[in-house]
Parts: structure tokens; sequence; C-alpha cells
């Protein structure tokens, strides 16, 4: 017979013994079975576990050998790592149960069936949320597209009187382009700003994203930049094709 020994987690270990090992250190662990308050001797550190959910917080925990707190050993959990199909694990697993113990009731799951259900809200709420991000997305380019097109065909008469008295077509693309441009570069420095103060608002709904993601940030802004210079450079080059007399 052995004293009672305990494993902690990565948390438990950084939140009482910052930058030593608890491996040997005496802890209290009450309020279980017949034993009471009983010191028992850390003798290992093992990895965090997210019991609330991937966006939870782990917390201090210690684990107990279950054949030292016999009454707390109710039900067990096997995990069986698998390089194939995990279900074909299961006929030979359940036929060695039944020979070990026939008579304790046995369920199988695999983790991505337990990953799909512990996360199915969440899921949920970024498909709609991401639905009504990207339709918000077309909604904001076609915008953008339609008022710069606009305010850039109605330079057409700008466009053919520089022309006529000596510019050169592609300087006036270049200008008109330059122009309606800088107005865009700056809706766009203004979204990102507001992008990065209220990015904190999903932040509950993100797993392993943060909402300051560098690619999400530029391929957005690229977007947006591409539409409004299309909606700059496709009137700019008809307008210059056009006869200065007609303009």
């Amino acid at each position: 017979r052995t004293g009672h020994v305990a494993l902690v987690n990565e948390t438990m270990a950084r939140s009482f013994w910052p930058g030593e090992s608890p491996v040997g250190k005496r802890i209290l662990t009450g309020g279980m079975d017949r034993w009471g308050a009983v010191p028992t001797t850390i003798v290992g550190v093992v990895g965090d576990v997210r019991h609330g959910g991937p966006a939870a917080e782990p917390y201090p925990e210690y684990f107990l050998h279950y054949l030292q707190r016999p009454s707390r050993g109710a039900g067990a959990t096997l995990v069986f790592r698998t390089e194939g199909d995990p279900t074909a694990l299961v006929p030979p697993v359940r036929a060695r149960l039944r020979e070990v113990a026939p008579e304790v009731p046995v369920t199988f799951v695999t983790m991505s069936d337990r990953m799909a259900r512990r996360t199915a809200q969440e899921r949920f709420s970024m498909a709609v949320l991401g639905a009504f991000a990207i339709l918000a997305l077309l909604l904001a380019a076609v915008g953008i597209y339609g008022v710069v097109s606009y305010a850039v065909a109605r330079r057409t008469r700008e466009m053919g009187i520089r022309i006529a008295l000596g510019a050169t077509p592609g300087e006036v693309r270049g200008l008109v382009v330059r122009g309606s441009m800088a107005a865009v570069l700056g809706g766009a420095f203004v979204g990102l700003a507001l992008a990065l103060g209220l990015g904190r608002w999903i932040h509950s709904l993100l797993h392993g994203v943060s909402t300051r993601d560098p690619a999400t940030l530029a391929g957005v802004t690229i977007l947006l930049l591409g539409a409004g210079w299309l909606a700059t450079f496709i009137p700019a080059r008809q307008g210059t094709r056009v006869d200065p007399i007609i303009t």
C-alpha cells in the first residue's frame, strides 16, 4: 500500500507553483469518500481539459487514482486511438469487455461525433453570421461599384475637354482613377479601424481564429478595393474612348 497520490493539470501547476515543478509537493484532497482531507503527493503533470467546450478556459484540477478512491469510480471513460476508421474497433472492444465485465453497460462514441455535438450551437451561429457577412460584403462591393462608377461617369464631359486640350487618354484615366481611389482608400482605412475595434464582440464565437486575422482583413480589403478600382477604371476607359466633340 502506498500513500495517496495525484496528478495535476498544467493550469494548476502554473497557478500554484509558477516557475517550478509541482512533482513531490503535497496537497490536501478532501470532500471525497470517507477519507476527508488527505495529504496527497503530486506525482505528475498532465495536459489541460476544456470541460466547457473549445472556447472555455481550463481551470486548476487534480486527478486521483480510482483504486485509492474506489467509491468515486462509478463510471469510467476509455479512450482508444486508431489510425483508420474508429467504428471498426467497436465490435472487438465490445466483445472483450463482455468477457471481462458482462454486467457493465457500455456505449461508444467517436471523438468527431462528440465534438460535433459539443460545438453544434457555435457552428450554427457561425453559419448564420457567415451568411450575413458574405451578403454584407457583396452588398458593399456592389454599392461601392455603383456609387464610384456613377461619380466617374458624370466626369465624361470633363474628360473630353481635357483630351481636346491636349491630354492623352492614359493621363486622363490615371487622373480620374487616382482621384476616385483616394476616396475608396479612405473608406477602406475607416472600415479596417471599425473592424479592429468591434471585432471583440464576436470573439466568443471564434475558436483558434483571432478577430484580427490578417488574412481575413486583407482579403476583404483587397476585394473592396478591387471593386472600387473596377468602378473607376471601366467608366474612365469608356469616357476617354468617346470623341471629345461628342462629349
